[in-house]
């Protein structure tokens, strides 16, 4: 969908990065019930997460692929239309203004901080970290014309690679 026409409006994308995190998965049929037989209960194949599947890659453990993210959402689901979409005119045809905020995830020893610090810029413990903070402030307090792009990571390269007609 494209973004409204409210072109005195801003967006502002702040998220974390840097933090391994879950994206795709390797699936067996269920031992148990056999290949290509339905869950009786939900009607879904009986699948599992098939362990055996180990690094043929260096990000491939036990079943699960992982990549970069805040811990819970991979980066380019964070980042895409905060970075690349909403500023290209099919998305924004309007021209409001897009800030992407990257923030590097930099966790203290849980042993200091068991929320990470104010470094940490996971999922949940982003809403504790100063830069974050700082730079909401900014935009509550009515500067937020003063906050601008911040890029650290591949996300522009990643979202480059993505064809929309």
């Amino acid at each position: 969908h494209q973004l409204p026409n409210a072109p005195n409006m801003t967006i502002y994308c702040l998220y974390g990065h840097g933090a391994t995190t879950e994206r795709a998965y390797f699936y067996a049929a269920d031992a148990v019930t056999g290949e290509g037989v339905l869950h009786e209960e939900f009607g879904t194949p009986a699948l599992r997460i098939d362990k055996r599947a180990r690094a043929q890659t260096s990000n491939v453990d036990i079943g699960i692929v992982h990549g970069e993210g805040d811990g819970t959402v991979p980066l380019l689901s964070l980042g895409y239309m905060c970075a690349d979409a909403w500023r290209k005119p099919l998305f924004n045809p309007h021209g409001v203004r897009v800030v992407t905020r990257e923030f590097v995830h930099n966790p203290l020893a849980a042993f200091k901080d068991i929320r990470g610090g104010a470094g940490a810029s996971d999922h949940i413990n982003i809403l504790g970290n100063h830069d974050v903070t700082a730079d909401l402030l900014r935009v509550v307090a009515g500067n937020g014309h003063d906050v601008e792009d911040q890029f650290n990571s591949n996300i522009r390269k990643y979202a480059s690679r993505i064809r929309i007609p």
